[in-house]
């Protein structure tokens, strides 16, 4: 069943009892009136086959016989015109009445399309309770207490198993979740900063071996370059000791 025609078979279970006592008021009263009407209907068969020899006594013509079945065909007559004009406009008021409450039927489910675009059981719930003041038999009532009440466990049956069962709701998990990725973040953050440190140590201690390495080696180059500056010093005749000076430095510093 769609939600669709559920909405309307819960307006017409609200108007059951009204639509259903309004007709039964009606077949009762066109009974009366369908008895009526075959009283007269056998009524007038009864006087006309009299009349005509092909029933009855079997005499044809107007006697005594066909006189009293006239008589009590006009009393048949007359009493079905009183009956008729007593209960035909109940009964047409009564389908009015019938007409109006499908008329109630078809507007309030045309309603409920037009306003509802989403139907959803919470949404029909309230379409129930909105009617529960038309509810004269309280039957309705009774099935809205067991809805509401079937609704309650639906929506409380993520903390029910939670109570029962011990486990974490969606927001712990989610929680827990988030905690371990910013652990995971965090741990991760401390490895490159390690590694990046550790980078540095190594590659100061990388750089400091060469320097060591360097002067080590070049010691003996620069005593061998001191030596043959100071033979040419000694050689020399117009050298001054601040030419000399000059000279090693510029040959055995390092300038930055």
């Amino acid at each position: 069943m769609t939600k669709k025609s559920g909405k309307k078979k819960e307006l017409e279970i609200v108007y059951k009892f009204d639509a259903d006592q309004l007709k039964q008021q009606k077949t009762d009263l066109e009974n009366i009136l369908s008895n009526k009407e075959k009283l007269l209907n056998h009524a007038e068969t009864d006087f006309k086959t009299e009349m005509d020899g092909s029933g009855g006594t079997k005499r044809w013509g107007y006697n005594i016989v066909s006189q009293q079945k006239e008589k009590i065909f006009k009393q048949h007559l007359e009493e079905y015109q009183k009956t008729a004009d007593t209960l035909q406009p109940k009964i047409a008021t009564i389908q009015e009445k019938i007409n109006e409450i499908n008329t109630k039927i078809a507007k309030e489910f045309e309603d409920f399309k037009q306003s509802n675009t989403a139907f959803g059981t919470l949404i029909q719930v309230e379409a129930l309770q909105s009617l529960l003041t038309k509810d004269k038999t309280g039957s309705l009532r009774m099935r809205y207490y067991l809805l509401v009440f079937i609704l309650a466990l639906i929506e409380l049956s993520a903390l029910i198993a939670k109570m029962l069962y011990g486990t974490r709701s969606y927001k712990s998990k989610a929680n827990f979740i988030t905690e371990e990725e910013v652990k995971s973040s965090e741990n991760d953050k401390e490895i490159i900063l390690a590694k990046l440190e550790e980078y540095k140590n190594l590659t100061l201690e990388n750089e400091l071996a060469l320097i060591r390495k360097f002067f080590t080696e070049a010691k003996e180059v620069n005593h061998s370059k001191l030596d043959e500056m100071m033979a040419e010093y000694r050689n020399g005749k117009d050298k001054t000791n601040k030419d000399l000076w000059e000279q090693f430095t510029k040959k055995c510093f390092i300038k930055e």
